[in-house]
């Protein structure tokens, strides 16, 4: 069953008098459209990797399960070693930008990818 985080400030919610219920009504979600599924091949090692330039409402990351080492990534400045969000092969995580070119990505092994799909 997938599962759907909603901010409690964008649904009404009350307590049933009788039962004693929280009784809650969520709105519509907007839905989304999301892009090919992209590649970076980080071809050089300790080198900082830009997405490229795509308007979105969001990117969600992963590191190819056949990496080597470990990814490093960064939202909206450079990736550094030891600095922003580690991601070691087959690690996934999702960050809310306006475009894709404010990720940043970091290999500590040459040749490792990092997979992403932009949402809207």
């Amino acid at each position: 069953m997938a599962k759907m985080r909603i901010p409690l400030a964008a649904a009404d919610m009350m307590v049933d008098e009788e039962s004693g219920a929280l009784l809650v009504e969520i709105p519509d979600v907007m839905p989304y459209t999301s892009g090919a599924p992209l590649a970076k091949d980080c071809t050089a090692a300790d080198t900082d990797y830009t997405l490229s330039a795509q308007a979105c409402r969001g990117v969600i990351v992963s590191a190819h399960p056949d990496n080597a080492g470990r990814l490093w990534v960064g939202v909206g400045a450079a990736a550094e070693d030891g600095k922003g969000t580690p991601l070691a092969a087959g690690d996934r995580v999702a960050y809310q930008v306006s475009n894709c070119n404010m990720i940043h990505v970091l290999a500590k092994s040459a040749g490792d990818d990092l997979c992403y799909n932009w949402v809207n």
